[in-house]
């Protein structure tokens, strides 16, 4: 944390030093231009093609510039609403000043100063669908508003194509999709004027610095900017709890099953994982795992049955026969554990007449913790409770299995241990006996 405020407090000692540095004289006010052709011409497409450089970006992520464009279109309608009862001149001026980010100028050197090119990649993302409306969609918006003039794609196209940083990002973006990258050399010679990007951009600022206008036009100032950051927090909280149902994945059934709400889902996500494996027994049924919430007592699987055609897997109180096995590092079991299965739900099917199932396995392992670094697990013949005998301690099934097969799986032991241990060593009167409390584990799981 102190390395950041540091690292902050020296970009705003260079924006100071651009201030104190024109105000001496030592630069000009036509300065400022230059500087701005310098950073948007050469420094700032450098940055972005060293951060594209040998990164592929998956299609979905495109959803990031969708986001850039759809925050603008958000800010002109706010500025047309908010002012629907001032003339035609007062609402262009405030749909230009209400709308887009400067991301390239201001936000980017940050970006490739804290978070390194994962994070200019995203914000260059961003700054795609953003300069849309910043090179040339607000202001033929605005000239509508002021003017009546018809809006003009073209002439934004035409602007688009003149920004040195737009064609930056559409060509690297390409590139990144195409799984193709440009030559080393040039990432190289690329990488000398990025280095200087972060320290421009910063100086053009401060040279461009000044405080002017009239109370009237500082009050306009406090409410854009009162809107633009009640809009963002909102966007913000909207977009944050979107990241985590996308990023944790964690499905709202498994917090049914535990008894949970969503904003529990929290407190479980260090145990949660992502997994995609299929185990196809030899008629054809599939079992599809695609989520996994473990703990050091617990492992709950989210999984999905597909048995052969004409077969129908209806509302029943179905089980699988089933085994946990530890693995050592290299694959071979280590142990056993105790407990078992504690609970198989079958989900809410759209369709109970098919021939697809989804259902909730949970664990717990009540004598062992979950110290192997993969576990195996096997599933056999899926059945129906009740359709079983114990004879000489040995489950006997009294009906032939819904579908036969068998399906095995190996995870890995991913996610955090959750909760936390405590080791209190009190004596405890039970009756006429006292116990010793070696050990008390709370998690979040059986909470």
């Amino acid at each position: 944390m102190v390395e950041v405020l540091i690292r902050a407090g020296c970009f705003a000692a260079v924006i100071l030093m651009g201030v104190l540095l024109r105000q001496a004289g030592f630069f000009k006010a036509e300065d400022f231009d230059v500087l701005a052709r310098i950073v948007t011409r050469i420094t700032l497409p450098a940055s972005i093609v060293v951060s594209f450089s040998g990164r592929e970006i998956d299609a979905s992520m495109l959803i990031i510039t969708a986001l850039g464009f759809a925050f603008g279109v958000v800010y002109i309608l706010l500025a047309f609403l908010m002012n629907g009862r001032a003339g035609r001149e007062k609402r262009a001026f405030e749909i230009l000043n209400f709308s887009g980010y400067n991301i390239g100028n201001f936000t980017l050197p940050f970006a490739q100063s804290f978070l390194g090119p994962a994070g200019v990649v995203t914000a260059s993302l961003f700054d795609t669908g953003n300069a849309v409306i910043c090179l040339g969609g607000a202001y033929s918006v605005a000239s509508m508003v002021k003017e009546g003039k018809r809006f003009s794609p073209l002439a934004i196209v035409k602007k688009l194509l003149r920004s040195m940083p737009f064609c930056t990002y559409f060509l690297m973006i390409v590139l990144a999709l195409a799984h193709l990258s440009l030559p080393g050399p040039v990432v190289e010679f690329a990488g000398i004027l990025a280095d200087a990007n972060a320290f421009m951009a910063m100086l053009m600022l401060g040279v461009g610095f000044r405080l002017s206008g009239s109370r009237e036009q500082l009050l306009d100032i406090l409410r854009i900017l009162g809107a633009r950051y009640a809009v963002a927090a909102a966007a913000a909280v909207l977009l944050m709890a979107c990241a985590f149902t996308v990023v944790t994945g964690l499905d709202q059934r498994i917090l049914g099953l535990l008894g949970g709400s969503a904003q529990d889902g929290e407190l479980l996500a260090p145990g949660f994982t992502e997994v995609d494996l299929t185990s196809t027994a030899e008629n054809g049924a599939a079992i599809h795992v695609s989520q996994m919430l473990t703990d050091r007592y617990n492992v709950i699987l989210l999984g999905e049955l597909t048995a052969p055609e004409g077969t129908v897997l209806g509302p029943e109180d179905y089980y699988f026969y089933r085994e946990l096995t530890p693995l050592d590092t290299a694959g071979q079991a280590s142990g056993e554990f105790s407990g078992g299965l504690h609970e198989m739900r079958l989900l809410e099917d759209e369709d109970p007449s098919d021939n697809r199932m989804t259902f909730l396995l949970w664990f717990y392992l009540s004598a062992y913790d979950l110290e192997a670094d993969r576990f195996r697990l096997s599933l056999d013949d899926l059945g129906v409770k009740g359709d079983t005998q114990v004879v000489n301690g040995q489950e006997i099934r009294l009906a032939p299995p819904v579908v036969s097969g068998h399906w095995e799986f190996e995870f890995p032991m991913a996610g955090e241990p959750l909760g936390s241990v405590q080791h209190p060593g009190q004596p405890l009167a039970f009756g006429t006996e006292e116990l010793t409390i070696s050990e008390i584990r709370v998690t979040p799981v059986m909470l």
